[in-house]
């Protein structure tokens, strides 16, 4: 008896999670779009500020998904767990808990790439930090 067997291909799960975090954060600007026009006032600063911020974090889970080299993906995904963390934190009432998923994700994609902290790690995370907090300390 002969068998047939198709060559198993194995799951990139850094990649999963890259896609992971870019579909969380889609899923979470779309009502978060919809919860401002549905307000009626004129959105502020702030609003753009959040939302821009968002679609960032989207675009960079794209790209940990496609990055090939290590140090590019804890770069990224470590800029996505603490823009995650720090955003989710600040809007724990209405879009935050989405984005403590998104830093789950990456979290999770970080212990695949990174065998212990590194500088890559600790740079992402403060870079996303810093843009967060002047972000939202500047606008009204």
């Amino acid at each position: 008896m002969v068998v047939l067997q198709l060559p198993r291909r194995r799951r990139n799960w850094v990649a999963v999670a890259g896609l992971g975090v870019a579909a969380v954060t889609v899923a979470d600007l779309g009502p978060y779009a919809l919860l401002l026009i549905g307000q009626g006032n004129p959105p502020g600063s702030r609003v753009f500020f959040v939302g821009t911020f968002l679609a960032l974090m989207a675009v960079l889970g794209f790209a940990g998904a496609l990055a090939r080299r290590a140090v590019a993906r804890m770069l990224i995904y470590a800029f996505t767990a603490g823009g995650g963390l720090g955003l989710g934190l600040l809007g724990i009432d209405s879009i935050g808990l989405p984005l403590l998923g998104v830093c789950a994700f990456s979290i999770f994609a970080l212990s695949r790439v990174a065998d212990h902290v590194s500088a890559p790690i600790i740079v992402g995370t403060t870079a996303a930090f810093v843009i967060l907090m002047v972000g939202i300390a500047t606008t009204s």
